[in-house]
């Protein structure tokens, strides 16, 4: 019985064994990337909400009316459920 090993080598000089483990390697980097990207941005998004929510619920204005205290309070609230998924999401 004979047995034939062969090495396949890419274009580069790479062996296809090689070819995928580097391959492997910027599709991990490319997916952390990613997710950093994604945590900065939903931080970023974080501090707007929050922010806003803020204004919000601390303006204190002569001419609000109850009605509209609620209202503030419930976007406040919302924002707030928000920020808490966007966090659990990172």
């Amino acid at each position: 019985m004979i047995i034939l090993v062969t090495t396949v080598v890419t274009s580069d000089g790479k062996t296809v064994g090689r070819w995928m483990k580097d391959r492997r390697k910027k599709e991990e980097t490319r997916a952390h990337d990613t997710q950093l990207h994604a945590t900065i941005f939903i931080s970023g998004f974080v501090v707007v909400v929050t922010t806003i929510a803020t204004a919000i619920t601390t303006s204190s204005s002569v001419e609000k009316d109850e009605q509209m205290k609620k209202m503030d309070m419930v976007v406040a609230s919302v924002a707030t459920l928000v920020i808490a998924q966007c966090v659990k999401v990172a």
